[in-house]
């Protein structure tokens, strides 16, 4: 996938939203699975690493999470980190990628 970091960053909070509304009304609903109906809706051409634009961003198997575009601006970030893990935590997942593009953002300034 050849797309801009920005535009990763705006689709992964977009995915993320949605899954944290989507996991709001029904909690038994599995994320992997919600990933893949996103996807099909909004991104149909798309097959992303582990249905995931920041792991498919730079695509880089040797170095995995090392590369995420979040730990460009927080080295401590991982998506499995208990307090905002991304399939037990989708809320907290999504504010945190919410919080961390604020940051993202006001060092491009």
């Amino acid at each position: 996938m050849n797309i801009s970091l920005n535009k990763t960053w705006t689709f992964c909070i977009r995915m993320a939203k949605w899954i944290a509304e989507e996991m709001q009304r029904d909690s038994s609903r599995y994320v992997g699975v919600l990933k893949e109906v996103y996807l099909a809706q909004n991104h149909p051409d798309l097959r992303l690493k582990n249905n995931c634009f920041f792991c498919d961003y730079n695509d880089d198997d040797d170095n995995g999470c090392e590369t995420c575009p979040a730990r460009l601006v927080d080295l401590g970030f991982h998506c499995e980190n208990d307090e905002y893990h991304y399939h037990w935590r989708p809320t907290d997942f999504h504010k945190e990628l919410v919080r961390l593009n604020k940051i993202r953002k006001a060092k491009e300034v």
